[in-house]
This record gives C-alpha cells, sequence and structure tokens, in this order.
C-alpha cells in the first residue's frame, strides 16, 4: 500500500508508558517492468505482526507501549519524544532496516537521553554490523522478554541475556544466549498495542490472508512455537534459522490462551505465525485441550496459518496408516476451523526443488493439493523466483504449474511468488559470498542490505536468466495470480 497523507491520523498519547517498542514500516523499492515510474515506493508492515514486541510488552511490570506503523505511520511524533520515556526498542527486519534507521537518527538527535535498543531477526544476525557502525545502545540477539524486562529495571549490563553492546573500550560484548519457556510467559496482551487512538487497532491486521473480517470478530495472533519443525534436516538454502531448535508450546497453555482471549474480545480471527503451526500431534492435543476446556467451537477460526508439505503427506507409513492420517487431517482442519493455509512449495522443478528444498518432492506438492482440496479448503502455495539453476526452462516448469493450480483450484489456490533474497547467514548467501567478489565487495562489509539491490544481482551470479526477465514474470506472465487477490 501506499501510505497516504492522513490527517486524521495522529500521535497516541503517551502519558502511561515510560518505554515504547516500535515496529517502522518496511519501504521497498521494486522495480515494476510495467507503467510509467520505474521504481514504486511501497510501504508496508515487515512482513510479521508484532506479537514478539508485544509479548516482550507483556512480561514486564514496566509501561510499555506497541507501535506498529502499518497501522498508524503517524503513531509517534519523532521530534518530540516526552521527556519521561527512558527507552525505545526497534524491530529490525531486512526490509525496514532503512526506515529504522531514519527514526533512530530523528530519535538520537530530538532525545538524546533515551536508551536504543535494536531487536529483531535482522539485529539479531547483524548485531556486530550495527554497533561497529551505528550509535546504538545494544541489539537483542535472541528472545526479549526477559532482556527488555532487565535493560529497563537494571540497565545495559553482561548480566541481561541475549544482547550485545559495547563497554567503555569500545569493544562489543555478547551476552549469554537463553531460551525462553513458552510454558510460562504470560500471554501477549494486545491491549498494549496502540495505533488507531484507544481502539483495539489489531482487529484490521492481516484480514487479507483470510476470508476478510467479518462484522463480530476480531482479528489476533498467536504463536504456537519456536523455531521451525521441518529444521536443519531440510537444510532450507533461504533460510537464516537453520542453526535454531523447535520447541513447541503444550496444548493445555495455547488453549489457556484462546479461551482468555475469546473472554477479552468476543470472537476471534487467528493467524499463527509459527514457522509450520501444522504439527500433527500438537493439534491432534489441541483439539482435545478446547473440548476439555468448553470452548465453543463457534468463537474462533483460524483465517491464516503455516503448514509444511511433509506434515500434509503422511508418506512412508504404509498404505493403511496414510489414508487415516489423511483422513484425521481433514477432520482437524475442519474441528479447529482452519482455512488459508500458507504451504512454501518453493518451486515445481524437481532440480530447483533440491536445491531450495532437499527432501520436498513434486508428489508431497501434489499430495498437499489433493488434501486440502478434498478438504473445501483455500491455501496459499508460495514460490520463489531466481533460486540457483533457475533458467527460461525452469521457470517455464513453474509457470506451467501455476496454471495448473489456478485452474485445479477454481478460487480456492492462490499462488504467491516471490524473488529469492539472499540473507546472512543463509546457505544462498554463503554461496553468492565465496563465489563473487562483486557481492563481496557491494555487501560483505555493510550492515545496510537492500532487498531490491539484492535481488537485482543475485541473479547473475546464480541464474541463466536475469533480474528484469524474474520480474517481468512475476508481474506479467503471473498476472493471472493478482486476479485471485494475492495478500
Amino acid at each position: 500500500m501506499i501510505v497516504p497523507k492522513d490527517k486524521n491520523k495522529k500521535p497516541i498519547s503517551l502519558e502511561n508508558f515510560s518505554s515504547i517498542l516500535i515496529q517502522p514500516l518496511q519501504e521497498d523499492r521494486d522495480k515494476w517492468p510495467h507503467g510509467d515510474q520505474d521504481y514504486a515506493i511501497v510501504y508496508n508492515c515487515s512482513g510479521y505482526p508484532p506479537i514478539g514486541m508485544v509479548s516482550m510488552a507483556s512480561n514486564t511490570d514496566i509501561p510499555t507501549a506497541v507501535i506498529d506503523e502499518s497501522m498508524n505511520p503517524y503513531a509517534i511524533d519523532y521530534v518530540n519524544i516526552p521527556k519521561h520515556i527512558t527507552d525505545i526498542g526497534l524491530y529490525c527486519t531486512i526490509g525496514n532496516y532503512h526506515m529504522v534507521l531514519k527514526r533512530f537518527k530523528t530519535i538520537r538527535e530530538s532525545a538524546p537521553w533515551v536508551r536504543i535498543g535494536f531487536g529483531g531477526p535482522y539485529a539479531h544476525i547483524m548485531s556486530d554490523k550495527i554497533l561497529k557502525s551505528k550509535d546504538v545502545d545494544w541489539c537483542c540477539t535472541g528472545y526479549g522478554e526477559e532482556t527488555w524486562d532487565m535493560i529497563l529495571k537494571n540497565g545495559i549490563s553482561e548480566k541481561v541475556p541475549n544482547i550485545a553492546y559495547k563497554d567503555s573500550n569500545n569493544n562489543i560484548i555478547r551476552t549469554q544466549l537463553k531460551q525462553r519457556d513458552l510454558k510460562t510467559l504470560k500471554r501477549p496482551n494486545f491491549d498494549l498495542l496502540k495505533g488507531e487512538g484507544e481502539n483495539f487497532s489489531y482487529r484490521k491486521r492481516y484480514h487479507n490472508y483470510g476470508q476478510g473480517l467479518e462484522k463480530g470478530w476480531t482479528v489476533i495472533s498467536m504463536s504456537s512455537a519456536d523455531g521451525c519443525p521441518v529444521g536443519p534436516q531440510a537444510r532450507c538454502g533461504f533460510c537464516t534459522r537453520v542453526a535454531e531448535g523447535y520447541r513447541l508450546t503444550g496444548a493445555s497453555v495455547y488453549a489457556g490462551h484462546l479461551k482468555e482471549y475469546i473472554k477479552r474480545y468476543g470472537k476471534v480471527q487467528i493467524n499463527e505465525t509459527a514457522d509450520d503451526f501444522f504439527n500433527f500431534a500438537f493439534l491432534r492435543s489441541l483439539d482435545k485441550e478446547i473440548t476439555k476446556l468448553g470452548i465453543s467451537r463457534d468463537s474462533f477460526k483460524y483465517t491464516f496459518m503455516y503448514a509444511s508439505a511433509w506434515f500434509l503427506t503422511p508418506l512412508g507409513l504404509g498404505k493403511k496408516k496414510e489414508l487415516e492420517r489423511e483422513k484425521e487431517i481433514i477432520r482437524l482442519l475442519h474441528a479447529l476451523n482452519m482455512d488459508n493455509i500458507f504451504i512454501g512449495f518453493e518451486h515445481r522443478d524437481e532440480k530447483i526443488l533440491d536445491v531450495a528444498k532437499k527432501g520436498l518432492t513434486q508428489k508431497q506438492q501434489d499430495k498437499a493439493t489433493d488434501l486440502l482440496l478434498s478438504a473445501e479448503k483455500n491455501f496459499t502455495a508460495g514460490m520463489i523466483l531466481g533460486l540457483p539453476g533457475e533458467t527460461e526452462k525452469t521457470v517455464t516448469t513453474l509457470l506451467n504449474f501455476a496454471e495448473y493450480l489456478h485452474v485445479r483450484g477454481n478460487g480456492r489456490i492462490t499462488l504467491d511468488p516471490y524473488l529469492l533474497t539472499v540473507i546472512p547467514p543463509s546457505a544462498f548467501w554463503n554461496q553468492a559470498y565465496q563465489q563473487s567478489s562483486k557481492f563481496r565487495e557491494l555487501y560483505g562489509n555493510t550492515d545496510e542490505l537492500d532487498i531490491t539491490s539484492l535481488q537485482q544481482f543475485t541473479p547473475d551470479i546464480f541464474c541463466d536468466v536475469n533480474y528484469d526477465y524474474l520480474m517481468d514474470v512475476r508481474y506479467n506472465k503471473l498476472s493471472f495470480v493478482k486476479e485471485h487477490g494475492t495478500p
């Protein structure tokens, strides 16, 4: 969305808060292969709802406001930060980092007394470069609930887990990495998420991924897990998180939080933000816990969630058990009111699939498609253009598959195509770094990685097709996808 000048949206009141967590807008400088503009400056959310920041604010007794600028870009008056604000945290991704730096510079100049920390996935992997080149007080290098609470109460020190900071000699200190206990954390309190006056601003978030926000329903986001259950064995070349362990929230805890949200907000449409929500054992236990707690099945529904083709294709169990498992998966989809599942199909060409995600096969893609369509569920098939080895022939294979899905789905399948963006420390980043001296020169020593720049440059390293060709495929040859409403 192009952010308009909205005179009706004004800065929120920070009178009752002493600290702020902010997710700045993402700025995409996307080069379009058509139209009058060479580049379209597009502002949107940074890709993820701010459930992590809401959880941090909910697990401290120091009053912390949470700002998602995609809800209100004018929520904070950055040149007039109140004197009672002591700490500000900025959520960083590779996409919104340019905007983060703009916000940081303004805060540093207008409110020099404020302690500023960078967090989020980008600060986690780039903390050394950020601290060396920017006057940032600290970076969060892991989970932030305990970290945020300790810094607000006692300041920066080696006793605070999951941070990087500079000592008095300008040396970078990295503290103990510590995981959080998902079963003991307080549930995220979305009332701390401010943006549109005192209204519950999250209610409009991400409805594009589901079936639209119905009257009387509120959209919330939940998280069932940390890490990805597919994990290192998949060796996804584009993933930056393969080394992280996978831990699942207990079904009883998750169901208890769901019951609290329904009591607080009424009927809820849930967007599940875990990398792969569709963990069969967890969902079966969740179904039982929901029944045990007496939660009305009419009071919640899932309108967006992640799943893996692995979990939707119970192969290797024997024909009889595979059929039983498929029937149980379909039962759970209906019992838990699930719709619009996002599956990373990645590509269709077999060699490219093997490069992108070891072990993912066309058979698994087809079985997952069959299962979801037989269950009469909508789903989004995520695809990546520009993977190593991409040629016009492999693109044609992908286009044919996309058209097949579009026709066969008859309105139930959306194809969501992306261009590969290499991000450290992914395998593809390391491959590009080793193969290209120009890549090392451009990106090796900078913290300011740019999505558009990376997308333009890496096809020359990895592919037999160039960036403009891939953009033409995405915006023109896959134009029928847009008729479908790609989110």
